[in-house]
């Protein structure tokens, strides 16, 4: 900022000034009713009774569960994957903490870690790895270890790469 000042001529700051004098101004004048009725307004008949629910479709791949939603996203294709930290014994969590840390930081078998990250981001809307804790019941939580992803639809191939790469051949 003080660069940019120091490139200016005094009638430019001169203007800037009371340039922000007049927003301000603007921005802390009370509304006038005419004003406030050009704004649109929601009466209580507008507002939708019934809550549309999401279609989900239940299948199985290789023997694990998986969910599918049909909805309008722009052509652009999401996927969650959730592996199960149950089996994780409490104290050997921040080692599953590590490795998410870990894991878009380290060679694979075909990139190092910049090549990787400019293969996820050239590719690929998303990437992402995350610890979630997602209740089962009023009495347990279950830990889950996820990963999502998005993609526009012509590079949805890029997802299957790009997840077997980083949790198969991360070194």
């Amino acid at each position: 900022m003080k660069k940019i000042k120091e490139e200016m001529s005094d009638k430019e700051i001169d203007d800037l000034i009371k340039q922000t004098k007049e927003l301000i101004t603007y921005q802390n004048k009370v509304d006038t009713k005419k004003e406030l009725n050009t704004l649109p307004k929601l009466s209580i008949k507008d507002i939708p009774t019934t809550i549309p629910y999401l279609e989900t479709k239940k299948t199985k791949i290789k023997g694990m569960n998986a969910f599918y939603h049909q909805v309008p996203t722009n052509k652009i294709g999401y996927l969650r994957m959730y592996f199960s930290l149950n089996c994780v014994e409490l104290e050997d969590l921040v080692y599953v903490r590590l490795l998410r840390s870990l894991l878009l930081n380290v060679k694979t078998k075909s990139y190092t870690p910049f090549d990787l990250v400019k293969k996820i981001k050239t590719n690929l809307g998303s990437f992402g790895l995350q610890i979630l804790s997602n209740p089962s019941s009023k009495e347990e939580c279950r830990l889950d270890f996820a990963v999502s992803t998005s993609a526009l639809l012509e590079n949805i191939h890029y997802i299957p790469e790009i997840i077997n790469e980083v949790l198969l051949t991360s070194k």
